[in-house]
């Protein structure tokens, strides 16, 4: 788009914008998956008691 046509600041804007926006959905994917996650391993996982630990902290570092 802008390559081509010798403009590097709006080039540069163009990328800068871009990568704030990709963040930006990385962010908002992160906190619905934790949510959501808490949620199942809380509420629909059938676990015993004694592993209800294990299975909160897997959530967390799977993501």
């Amino acid at each position: 788009m802008n390559f081509g046509r010798g403009d590097r600041e709006q080039l540069k804007r163009v990328f800068s914008i871009s990568l704030v926006i990709y963040a930006l959905i990385a962010l908002i994917v992160l906190l619905l998956a934790e949510t959501i996650g808490l949620w199942f391993v809380t509420n629909k996982l059938v676990i015993p008691q004694e592993r209800a630990e294990a299975a909160d902290r897997l959530d967390h570092h799977a993501l």
